[in-house]
């Protein structure tokens, strides 16, 4: 009970400062802790998820969009490019829709 009030009271209690953290010996072997999602495309076009980066020989692409800005700077040269190499989807023709 001694050891909550102080808790709550932002106090450390001496037994809490006296804990050490050691990193273990071989950091070469660690990987992230963080799991991305990822695909790659199957034969018939379909996305196949994973969490791996490379499947097979093959490299998978990130599955979560790219962040977006109201402030973006370049999105007029982007555009543009776009545009310029009929890359715009008003530029392209009907394309097969896969169900």
């Amino acid at each position: 009970m001694k050891d909550l009030r102080a808790f709550r009271a932002g106090i450390r209690s001496p037994s809490h400062a006296s804990k050490t953290y050691t990193v273990p010996a071989d950091t070469d072997n660690v990987r992230s802790a963080t799991m991305h999602l990822m695909y790659t495309a199957d034969d018939k076009g379909l996305r196949v998820y994973t969490l791996k980066k490379v499947v097979g020989a093959e490299v998978s692409k990130s599955a979560h969009p790219a962040r977006f800005s109201p402030d973006d700077k370049y999105s007029r040269h982007r555009v543009t490019l776009k545009k310029r190499y009929g890359l715009l989807i008003t530029q392209q023709g009907d394309q097969k829709v896969i169900k």
